[in-house]
């Protein structure tokens, strides 16, 4: 009976623990900034996020393939990560705005996730089964929206699930390992635009038609 007991208090002492580191970084009046490595990755992030828009703004009226779609969803959700990561840990939500901020944070991880394998995936088809196998827009556009649904339901039924158990999806997330999860998930968001698309000879071919474009409107203009 008296180890039960002492083994209770351990378990109250951890459990008075939690909720105090929880209190220290989901307080309204403080920031989630720990350590050095936070503001390393907020530059980061500042750096990547404009990355990411320019991708978006080069494929937006340029998705005639399924590889610019695919690369123009991935930008779209890397440079959500990328925001979201900057106001989790700089701006004072509120919880409702915290767990709403943390939602489109996982959907936005999912999404890419999901997405870069299931490009792996086509590629690979592709090249293996070229006569058995072939891509389209519409097929690229239907695997998004695909990708798009479950990401977001998951994300959701992750919410749910954390809300009834009286801990919002947050919480569980800032645990030091998702912590971690999380900067590796911002470092793939901030490297992906250079790796999939300022490195390829075809992004770099509409970035030209993208200026000329820019060019011709400005004339047009004036």
């Amino acid at each position: 009976m008296e180890e039960f007991n002492r083994s209770h208090e351990n378990t109250t002492c951890i459990s008075d623990e939690i909720i105090k580191h929880f209190e220290l970084h989901f307080n309204n009046k403080t920031t989630y900034i720990d350590d050095e490595y936070d503001l390393v990755f907020i530059i980061l992030c500042c750096l990547g996020t404009p990355g990411n828009l320019f991708v978006v703004a080069v494929y937006f009226r340029r998705m005639t393939t399924s590889i610019k779609a695919y690369m123009f969803a991935l930008a779209i959700a890397d440079t959500l990560i990328c925001v979201c990561f900057i106001i989790l840990l700089t701006m004072h939500l509120g919880h409702i705005g915290k767990l709403v901020a943390m939602n489109v944070f996982v959907s936005a991880e999912l999404f890419s996730t999901l997405l870069l394998a299931f490009f792996a995936v086509e590629r690979c088809l592709a090249v293996s089964q070229p006569h058995r196998f072939s891509t389209s827009i519409r097929r690229a556009k239907s695997a998004l929206v695909a990708i798009g649904a479950v990401s977001v339901l998951y994300a959701d039924l992750l919410s749910v699930i954390q809300v009834i158990r009286f801990t919002c999806i947050y919480h569980v997330l800032a645990s030091t390992f998702a912590h971690d999860v999380r900067r590796v998930y911002t470092i793939n968001s901030v490297v992906n635009p250079f790796i999939y698309s300022f490195v390829s000879p075809m992004f770099r071919s509409d970035v030209r038609q993208f200026y000329r474009d820019i060019r011709a409107t400005l004339t047009g203009c004036c």
